[in-house]
């Protein structure tokens, strides 16, 4: 066990700043707070190497042993005045849920249950442990703290991450780490999947596919037949991804090697709605390694929302081996690329240069709709270089680009 004279120093000097509250601006008050959790986090990593790895049930447990209960009021708090075990400043030490007082414990042992997208319960302990076993695992926040919020920020969370970092967040921290693990996959339903690489749940690459369907499963980021456009939106793709009993699709003479998709968020937009979908997904895939040289690029996708016609939505960047952009290829709404939603408008208001090759009856909003995907084809404006890889990127507008598959010709 430790003993308190380890932060002694620490809680005298935060004794001081609380005498100087009044006069503090709001970046002392964080900056103050931020030095507590250290803290926080120092006296949780002698807690753990005191239990063998194991976490407090509530952060009063840290009191006494490990910390002053001090520490566990946030200096913003104090001057909000509040500071009575009635309120969120100070952790009720008698309390059974570590949670609703102080600083925000997110592992508390009797925490409260909530109901995922399926409609079934879980415990919300249980699902961060879910989230802390996965590749952002070190980035899930133990600690929360709600005090520096702001009217230009009013979601503002400074966080204690498992790994120790503090850092500042939304409501929706995992918005941050995308690129880690997909935002629809923290969800409690799907959270399984975030514990593996997906490519241990797609099917094995047909032997019928050659060199010139490239195999997206070390970059796919989404299953066909998971809600990967919207956490509740029901199975996405469930019917066309049962037709792949081969994992190739053929559409007007291409054949294409689908196991699952690249799903990019757009850019953020003011409808809370669509700003909340954005976030589930990185705005640019990783570097794609291209097999072969070509001339063509076929491309079995879309966009999931609708923009204005001749924007451009997204870009096939093809780079060179030391990393060199070679060339930017635009998909222009309308004219390259349509939302999957709107192929019933193909006949009075699109100038396509694509083709619809697959549609499905679709849930969306929890309202029937009918969904699809389309086929493009894009010249190779640089013929003549050695492009070694491709990577999609969401264009400056919101209607978040996916590939199911590419092939090379």
């Amino acid at each position: 066990m430790i003993t308190m004279s380890r932060n002694l120093f620490f809680l005298a000097s935060i004794f001081l700043f609380v005498c100087r509250l009044q006069s503090a601006t709001s970046e002392q008050l964080e900056a103050a707070c931020r030095s507590q959790l250290r803290i926080i986090h120092e006296a949780l990593t002698y807690y753990r190497e005191a239990t063998d790895g194991e976490l407090p049930n509530q952060l009063g447990e840290l009191v006494g042993d490990y910390l002053a209960p001090e520490i566990l009021h946030c200096p913003a708090a104090r001057l909000k005045g509040a500071t009575d075990s009635g309120n969120a400043g100070l952790i009720d030490l008698s309390a059974s849920d570590g949670r609703i007082r102080g600083y925000k414990w997110e592992l508390a042992v009797d925490s409260y249950v909530r109901t995922d997208t399926k409609g079934r319960p879980y415990q919300w302990m249980d699902f961060k442990k879910h989230q802390l076993m996965t590749a952002a695992g070190e980035w899930v926040p133990l600690v929360r703290c709600e005090h520096h919020m702001t009217p230009e920020n009013p979601e503002k969370r400074v966080n204690l991450a498992a790994g120790g970092a503090i850092y500042e967040s939304k409501l929706y921290w995992e918005s941050l780490f995308t690129h880690l693990v997909p935002f629809q996959y923290n969800l409690p339903d799907l959270i399984e999947y975030a514990l593996q690489p997906l490519t241990h749940f797609m099917p094995k690459r047909s032997k019928e596919a050659d060199s010139s369907m490239v195999d997206l499963r070390p970059y796919a980021n989404a299953m066909l037949e998971h809600p990967w456009i919207w956490g509740n939106w029901g199975e996405e793709m469930d019917e066309f991804s049962n037709e792949l009993s081969n994992g190739i699709f053929s559409a007007s003479g291409v054949n294409f090697d689908v196991s699952g998709i690249i799903q990019l968020g757009g850019k953020l937009s003011d409808d809370w709605e669509k700003s909340f979908v954005y976030k589930y997904f990185p705005e640019e895939s990783k570097l794609i390694e291209v097999p072969q040289s070509f001339k063509t690029i076929h491309v079995l996708g879309g966009v999931v929302f609708a923009s204005e016609i001749g924007a451009k939505v997204a870009f096939l960047e093809l780079i060179s081996k030391d990393g060199v952009v070679l060339s930017s290829i635009p998909w222009e709404y309308g004219f390259d690329v349509i939302d999957m939603f709107h192929l019933d408008k193909l006949d009075n208001e699109f100038i396509a240069g694509f083709q619809v090759v697959w549609t499905e009856d679709l849930i969306r909003r929890g309202k029937p709709a009918k969904g699809g995907l389309i086929q493009m084809e894009f010249r190779n404006p640089v013929p003549d270089e050695n492009v070694a890889y491709i990577r999609l990127k969401a264009g400056e507008h919101f209607s978040s680009p996916f590939i199911a598959g590419l092939t090379l010709e």
